[in-house]
């Protein structure tokens, strides 16, 4: 008897040290923080399906390492870009690491990290199309852009009554307009049009850029200053250790 009650001891005491560690690890503070980052996989370098179907990039790596750095297991959501800050809004992201450029309008509705690059809007067009040199030479075209980004704020605001302006939800989308002749350039942010103009034969980055001084953020839900504020410190350890430059040689040469 004494052996039976003995061994229903060690059972109930290893039970409930099963239990105690499932909470820990599951629920309690051992438990690990998913964040679940979300982008739109159509905007090489900074982020873009490989072959294998995993999705990489610039932004991807850099969200890989902040996450490292505080021991997250990170998600990737892709969504196409318009719908990016709603599914950060209605919780189904938890920051948004997607080439986004900060302005006052997204502001509004977002808060964003410190700026991690500088980019300005880029024209593709078709090979062997006369170059575009200069604003004027657009006039009349039909220009594509992507929906909800900056550069078609820029088209709306310059050519809106100049030009057909034609938006899409992704950029391939706008790539196989421009090759397949239904639009005469397409607009989108330079890195990523010297990236289609250097990897694409059959279209090529203009001459023109259109100088638009843009910063990108990570964007995060208002007042989560906490959750922004590690965000910070793993870009500014990133800038001071050397990593980002390493990351930019990786994806831009």
């Amino acid at each position: 008897m004494k052996v039976k009650t003995l061994a229903i001891i060690v059972i109930i005491i290893a039970a409930g040290l099963a239990a105690g560690l499932i909470w820990y690890f599951y629920f309690g503070p051992g438990a690990k923080v998913v964040v679940v980052m979300g982008t739109s996989a159509d905007f090489p370098p900074f982020e873009y399906v490989a072959e294998n179907g995993s999705i990489i990039g610039f932004d991807i790596d850099i969200a890989k390492y902040i996450a490292n750095k505080y021991g997250w297991t990170l998600k990737i959501k892709d969504i196409a870009f318009e719908g990016l800050i709603p599914a950060l809004q209605a919780r189904e992201i938890d920051m948004i690491v997607a080439a986004m450029t900060i302005t006052s309008e997204r502001e509004e509705v977002v808060d964003f990290s410190i700026p991690y690059y500088n980019a300005s809007q880029g024209i593709l067009i078709r090979a062997g199309e006369p170059d575009i040199t200069k604003i004027e030479d657009l006039y009349g075209k039909k220009i594509g852009v992507q929906a909800g980004t900056t550069g078609e704020n820029w088209a709306q605001e310059n050519l809106a009554d100049k030009c057909e302006i034609i938006s899409y939800p992704r950029v391939y989308d706008a790539l196989m307009a421009l090759k397949a002749g239904y639009i005469d350039a397409l607009i989108l942010d330079e890195p990523v049009a010297n990236y289609y103009s250097k990897t694409d034969a059959e279209i090529v980055k203009a001459s023109y850029v259109i100088e638009t001084g843009e910063r990108y953020g990570i964007a995060v839900r208002q007042g989560e200053t906490d959750f922004l504020g590690k965000i910070n410190a793993a870009l500014r350890e990133m800038f001071e250790t050397g990593y980002y430059d390493q990351l930019i040689a990786k994806w831009f040469g």
